[in-house]
């Protein structure tokens, strides 16, 4: 049994595996791009760390007997894992390894908002003592859409801030850390009486270009919306209308349609959006979380038992 994987999470967490499969051999992607053995023979690809890359993907395209790819993301729209299931291949995905991080960042996005951070902060440039007016949590209303990992743990985070959750997902069955529930069908009711949008659903035919003209019309003047799901989700040039029309709006958007963000697009320079370059997931615990998940799963494909967390192909 081959792995193929990067170098540098085979020497983080490959001891763990050999002791799991003594037997296992690798084929392991150096930092210059070359390989220890050639990875065509490979039976099992780790889309972990240094592995996730453009070269180790092709390479993976290529191999004939490759039978189960485990990927770090949450999310599975990306085209390399279309091509992946239309092979029959496995997939296992690694939900809740970014879920705590990316929930603190909506956080540290909301709290920069209500406490002014950025306006204070500009105050001490200009050595400029005088008081702002700040606001709090406990009288807000956040709307949360996708309850996921990520949208289940700002739920929590909302809950114990005190502000009261409204939360959408595709089933509605209650939660006990939202106050509403519903379906996307529920947007239109919900959207007026958020003070703070959360967007944290998959990228899906029925979800892209989620937000638009209408979506922010609805919207109060002084919302907060925080995009840590895909840029696909929003129309960008009708939140750029409606950051115009609205100045007490705020966006804070870390995903975008492109990526990188072109330097020259006047979104940069809107004094109401925060752009950040796709970090909301960052933290050191991410990757042994997503490498905890793949070695739990290579038990059971040893074992012969079913693989968590698998991607069916009507979820690409």
């Amino acid at each position: 049994m081959r792995i193929a994987a990067g170098l540098r999470f085979y020497q983080r967490f490959g001891r763990s595996a050999q002791d799991l499969w003594p037997a296992v051999s690798w084929a392991l992607l150096g930092p210059g791009g070359g390989w220890s053995t050639p990875p065509q023979h490979a039976e099992i690809a780790v889309l972990i760390d240094d592995a996730y890359c453009p070269r180790f993907k092709e390479a993976m395209l290529a191999a004939p007997n490759l039978c189960w790819v485990h990927t770090e993301n949450s999310g599975i729209d990306e085209l390399f894992y279309k091509k992946i299931l239309v092979r029959n291949v496995l997939l296992t995905r690694s939900p809740g390894a970014n879920g705590p991080e990316t929930a603190e960042f909506v956080f540290a996005v909301i709290l920069r908002a209500v406490k002014r951070l950025g306006e204070l902060h500009c105050q001490q440039q200009r050595r400029c003592w005088q008081r702002l007016e700040l606001e709090g949590l406990g009288n807000k209303t956040i709307l949360v859409i996708g309850l996921g990992a990520v949208g289940g743990r700002v739920a929590e985070l909302a809950r114990a801030f005190g502000m009261h959750v409204l939360g959408i997902r595709k089933k509605q069955q209650p939660t006990a850390t939202v106050d509403e529930i519903g379906t996307l069908d529920s947007l239109p009711a919900f959207l007026p009486r958020a003070d703070v949008v959360v967007l944290a659903l998959p990228l899906s035919p029925a979800t892209r270009q989620l937000f638009g003209d209408a979506q922010f019309r609805a919207m109060k003047d002084t919302v907060i919306l925080v995009n840590v799901a895909r840029g696909e989700l929003v129309d960008i040039q009708a939140l750029r209308i409606a950051l115009a029309a609205k100045p007490a709006m705020q966006a804070c958007l870390d995903v975008m349609p492109e990526e990188p963000w072109p330097a020259d697009d006047d979104l940069w320079q809107m004094p109401n959006v925060l752009l950040t370059p796709h970090v909301a997931w960052s933290s050191p615990l991410y990757r042994p979380r997503a490498a905890a998940l793949w070695l739990d799963n290579l038990t059971r494909y040893r074992q012969g038992l079913p693989l968590l967390h698998q991607v069916m192909p009507d979820r690409c």
